[in-house]
């Protein structure tokens, strides 16, 4: 008689979490390399984010990834974070291990490898604009702050959470020219003629029927 396999349970907490391909790709890795893992994805409500974060050793859990808008909470929820997590100030990814979740975040050197492999675009010494101060904004601007780039804009619908994130590049990264501005049609055109990237770290885009960001 076989035993059953133990199969260990991995997956992506966000809201929505719908639109996520995550699954495919990881499970797909998992079958290829004949490994036993799962990965499902969880639609987590954002009050609900850090209590089942803390419960996913007692779960069986080996890991999860997290995606919007729970990236901050777990940056806060976790018991060790890696330097890319202290220095993006979110976490995308967690491992459980002996009981203790150890955060870290692949954001931002997931970012600078795309943008050099498969666009031969690279960052150093270039003017970038980020779209949206929410924790994939902040992990993209603080990580290409420290990797070079000469000015980034952040221009996002609140201005106080950009300019939080302004604070934290000046402190992280001196030599950087950081700019916070409303996510305004007017306000982000003054910017786009003298920069060679434009980065969306905003929600908009998940549902097929958002409207454009920008009007032109």
């Amino acid at each position: 008689m076989l035993k059953p396999r133990k199969v260990n349970l991995t997956g992506v907490f966000g809201y929505p979490i719908k639109h996520t391909l995550s699954p495919v790709m990881h499970n797909s890795a998992f079958k290829a390399l004949r490994m036993p893992y799962i990965y499902l994805p969880f639609c987590v409500k954002p009050k609900e984010c850090r209590k089942l974060l803390k419960l996913l050793p007692a779960l069986g859990f080996k890991g999860v990834n997290i995606t919007v808008p729970h990236k901050k909470t777990a940056f806060d929820s976790v018991d060790y974070l890696t330097a890319e997590a202290k220095i993006a100030g979110a976490v995308n990814t967690i491992k459980v291990s002996d009981n203790k979740l150890f955060g870290t975040s692949t954001d931002g050197e997931g970012l600078v490898r795309s943008l050099k492999e498969d666009a031969g675009f690279n960052i150093k010494g270039k003017n970038i604009i980020i779209l949206g101060a929410g924790g994939a904004g902040r992990s993209a601007a603080l990580y290409l702050a420290v990797k070079g780039v000469k000015r980034i804009v952040i221009a996002n619908r609140t201005k106080s959470r950009a300019l939080l994130i302004v604070k934290m590049i000046k402190k992280q990264a001196p030599g950087v020219e950081a700019i916070a501005i409303p996510l305004k049609d007017s306000e982000v055109w003054k910017y786009v003629c003298s920069s060679g990237l434009i980065i969306n770290a905003t929600s908009i885009g998940l549902n097929i029927s958002d409207k454009p960001i920008l009007s032109s």
